[in-house]
Parts: structure tokens; C-alpha cells; sequence
């Protein structure tokens, strides 16, 4: 089952959003306001920080940039504690002064398109330490310009942990998609410290698709990049082996997806954690990379087909893969594809490991925990593609039930002259031949074989039952008579 936020989320921002448009208004950030005492900021509360003179509402849409910021605040927002704000839009133009947002413990920050267009970054930051993060509820977030050299860079979070005092993390919820453009980047430090994989609950909930949109004409080598961890350790306060969850509709586009980055200080092993509840099939054309210090991990957990294919992707991260429910399909020829990826977790659904007859290609895995679920792998014209465990074994989890699953397609001719290999590990199985299943092929039944190496499949003829019967009470007979002669 999925979180409670998808339900609730929506909803909220739904509300916050009942004007009729004879209500909206635009107003923009001047600054004029006492300082908050929190960097040079000032209090989101005060009227005379808004062009209009009034603090925004449901119905505004607030602009900031540098003509209109004419006050000694140069440097943003503060929001204090328990405070609710809100607008229709926020729109930070290239040329703004200010870039951030500080926000302390419990308050939260709504807007039903977020456009961060400014050159530069642009933070929304909790402030002041505590388990009780501020939150930001977003629509649609767009990051950056299509087709420019300007980058624009957005934090959700900053930097620490919720044990520092200042630049603390937040929780997101953006209930439409996140579109980031070209140069531009996208850095998440979000939800509170925690060491397993909690999707119920995710630091960031996104309930569109991660949409990466690489430039075009002069522009089209250029490519976003998102961050999932970016939680320094700047201190001890930031928790070994960090697990930070990213929860999205999909992904599209082309780019390149980060489990981590670190800008100043040696990071403690933080894993971000991509988690996909595809409900339409989507293609990432991009690269998949651990990043600094730390690893990506891949969570597939949806009704459709996510897919990460392009004969330029580079499936270069280490923290693991698990399928729960859907299909999740990898380019199998790319370099990097062999190398291990981390534990591969069949839980349910599908995991397809994409090629083609010339190049059946594989995908590297430490070990693979089953209880569930298909692995696809093509049969090329002379062998076939492989699950290749690098330090260790399939183990079968005690929910599984029934077969671990295969579904062969490309040349199964292949398979008819004799044994192919299709899991190559380190450490014999413990289960055995018949623990296997495959799709049949041309009247055929697929008969594994379990060896020192690795798994090998072949098809071979099945003699129908009626057959067997006639050859069993054949020899029935044959025996009787040998028995009658002695």
C-alpha cells in the first residue's frame, strides 16, 4: 500500500486553491520590512515587505526580482514558527537578489506553481533545529529556463540535519510534476534522519513525474542533473548511512539522476533512494549515478512500466534495486550494466533487462533476495542474457512461493541445441532444479539446470501425458513378464 500523503496532499493544496480568477493579484517582494534577525531577512508577515502593501494570500501571485527589491533585506524570507503561507504562484526571476527562504520548526510554505528562475540557487531551508520541519506544499515546480547557459539551482532542504542549528532540512510535497531545464539542478535534503527505506513515509512526495528536459540546438549536449541526498556532514551530527526517499509518479527525459552530492565536506555514506509508483509508462534517457560518497537506489512500485533506456545511459550507481509491483526495464548493453549494482530485491512485478540479438547483454547485482515476481532476459543469436551475482547467490525469502520466475524471449532457437547460462554468481544456490520456471517455446518446456557456476536453461520435448502413461504401462508389462520368466 502507498502513504497517506498521495490522499491528503492534494487535497490540501486543492484547498488552498478555490479563488475565482477575479481575485488574483500580483505583488512583488521589496524588502522594505524590519529585519528578522535571521540573516538579512525579513518576516513574511509584515505588509510593507509587498508591493500591493498586503501580506499574499491564496489569490496572489508573488514576484520577486531586483528592480522591485528596494528595501535593506537583500537576502529573502523568514518565516517563524507555526506560520501558514501561502500563494498562487511564486516566481523567482533570473535577475533576483534574494534566494532564500528560512523557515523555522512547524511552519509551512504553499504555492500552486513554483517557477525558480533565478541564476543561481535558490534555498528553502529550515532554520533552528528539531524533529518538527517545516514543510513546503507545491503544485507544479519549474526549475530553470529551456534552451539558456544560465543555471538555476534549487534546495529543498539545506545542507545538515535536523540536529543543526540553522540550514536544516524540510519536508516536500509538490502533488504535480517537477520540471528542471537544461543547466539547471535540483538538490534534495529532505525529511527527517533515518537508517531503512521508509516510502510510506518519503522525504519529498512528488505525485507527477520527474520530468529532465535536455536542451536542444546549440544547447543539446547541456543536461539537468537532481540530487537525491544532499545532507552533508559538516559536522557529527548527520547520521552514518543517511537514507534519504525521493517519491515520484516516474521519470522522463534525459539527464542525470544523483543518489548524493557533497559540496564542502567529506559525506557519511548517505543512499538516495529514487522510488517510482508509475501509474503510465515512462523513459528516462539519462544516466544513473551514485554520486559523491554515497549510492542510488532504485524502488519500483507501481501498475506500469518505467524505463531506462538509451544506447548513451550509464547505469553507474551501487545501492540496490527492488521491484514490488510493476516493470522496471534497464538498458542491458550499456557499460556499465555488468558491474554490481547493489542487492537486486524481487519482491514482485517485473525487472527487464533490455538488448538485443548481437548483444544479449546483463546486468551485475551483488546477490538477488526472491520472494516474487518475473525477470525478462533476451536470448541473442549465440548466448544469452544473464543476472550476474558478483558476491553471492539467489536466496529465496521466506514469503516466497512457488517458482523464481523467468520470462526468455530474442532466439530461443537458441535454447533447443542445448544449455545457455542465464545467472552467473559466485556461490552455488541452495535451491534446486525444479525451484525454476520459464515460458514454454515451441511445445517445449524450459528444464534448468542448477551448476557450481551459475543457472543454466535449456528447452527440451515434454512427452504428453497420454504418452507417458503408454510407455509407463509398457514397461509395467515387460516387468511382469521378466517376472514370470524367473
Amino acid at each position: 500500500s502507498f502513504p497517506m500523503k498521495p490522499a491528503i496532499i492534494p487535497t490540501l493544496i486543492a484547498a488552498a486553491f478555490l479563488a475565482v480568477s477575479t481575485h488574483a493579484e500580483t505583488s512583488y517582494w521589496t524588502g522594505e520590512g524590519e529585519p528578522s534577525g535571521r540573516g538579512s531577512t525579513t518576516n513574511w508577515q509584515l505588509p510593507e515587505n509587498y508591493s500591493t502593501g498586503s501580506v499574499p494570500n491564496e489569490y496572489t501571485d508573488l514576484i520577486m526580482n531586483a528592480a522591485s527589491l528596494t528595501g535593506e533585506n537583500t537576502e529573502g524570507v523568514f518565516i517563524s514558527t507555526g506560520v501558514e503561507a501561502v500563494v498562487k504562484s511564486l516566481t523567482i526571476e533570473p535577475d533576483s537578489t534574494a534566494n532564500y527562504f528560512r523557515m523555522y520548526p512547524g511552519s509551512t510554505f504553499t504555492a500552486e506553481t513554483l517557477n525558480v528562475f533565478r541564476k543561481g540557487a535558490f534555498r528553502f531551508a529550515g532554520d533552528y533545529y528539531g524533529t518538527d520541519l517545516p514543510t513546503l506544499n507545491f503544485g507544479t515546480v519549474n526549475v530553470g529556463l529551456d534552451n539558456t547557459s544560465d543555471q538555476s539551482i534549487l534546495y529543498l532542504g539545506q545542507t545538515r540535519s535536523e540536529y543543526n542549528s540553522g540550514w536544516c532540512p524540510v519536508n516536500a510535497n509538490i502533488s504535480g510534476d517537477l520540471n528542471v531545464y537544461v543547466l539547471s539542478q535540483v538538490k534534495f535534503n529532505t525529511g527527517l534522519t533515518k537508517s531503512v527505506v521508509d516510502t510510506q513515509n518519503p522525504g519529498t512526495y512528488i505525485g507527477g513525474v520527474i520530468n529532465l528536459v535536455g536542451g536542444t540546438g546549440e544547447f543539446v549536449s547541456k543536461n539537468p542533473n537532481i540530487y537525491l541526498s544532499a545532507r552533508e556532514s559538516s559536522s557529527t551530527s548527520v547520521v552514518d548511512g543517511t537514507i534519504s526517499v525521493v517519491s515520484c509518479n516516474g521519470i522522463k527525459g534525459n539527464g542525470i539522476v544523483y543518489g548524493s552530492v557533497v559540496t564542502s565536506q567529506p559525506a557519511t555514506n548517505p543512499v538516495g533512494v529514487l522510488h517510482l509508483r508509475n501509474s503510465e509508462d515512462q523513459t528516462f534517457a539519462g544516466w544513473l549515478r551514485d554520486g559523491t560518497e554515497g549510492k542510488l537506489m532504485i524502488i519500483m512500485e507501481g501498475t506500469a512500466t518505467q524505463k531506462f533506456s538509451n544506447s548513451y545511459s550509464t547505469l553507474n550507481f551501487s545501492g540496490g534495486v527492488e521491484v514490488r509491483s510493476g516493470t522496471l526495464v534497464f538498458d542491458g548493453r550499456d557499460t556499465y550494466a555488468a558491474q554490481s549494482h547493489g542487492k537486486l530485491t524481487m519482491l514482485g512485478g517485473e525487472l527487464s533487462i533490455y538488448s538485443s540479438a548481437t548483444n544479449p547483454g546483463g546486468m551485475g547485482f551483488s546477490s538477488m533476495d526472491y520472494a516474487g515476481g518475473t525477470i525478462s532476459l533476451v536470448i541473442g543469436n549465440d548466448s544469452a542474457g544473464k543476472i550476474i551475482l558478483t558476491d553471492g547467490t539467489i536466496n529465496a525469502l521466506d514469503t516466497m512461493e512457488g517458482y523464481v520466475e523467468f520470462n526468455l524471449t530474442g532466439n530461443l532457437a537458441l535454447l533447443e541445441e542445448g544449455y545457455q547460462k542465464i545467472v552467473d554468481w559466485t556461490e552455488k544456490t541452495s535451491l534446486t532444479n525444479s525451484d525454476f520456471r520459464a515460458n514454454s517455446y515451441n511445445s517445449k518446456e524450459a528444464v534448468f539446470d542448477v551448476r557450481d557456476d551459475g543457472l543454466y536453461v535449456s528447452y527440451a520435448a515434454v512427452p504428453e501425458p497420454a504418452a507417458m502413461a503408454a510407455v509407463l504401462g509398457a514397461m509395467a508389462l515387460a516387468f511382469a513378464a521378466l517376472k514370470r520368466r524367473n
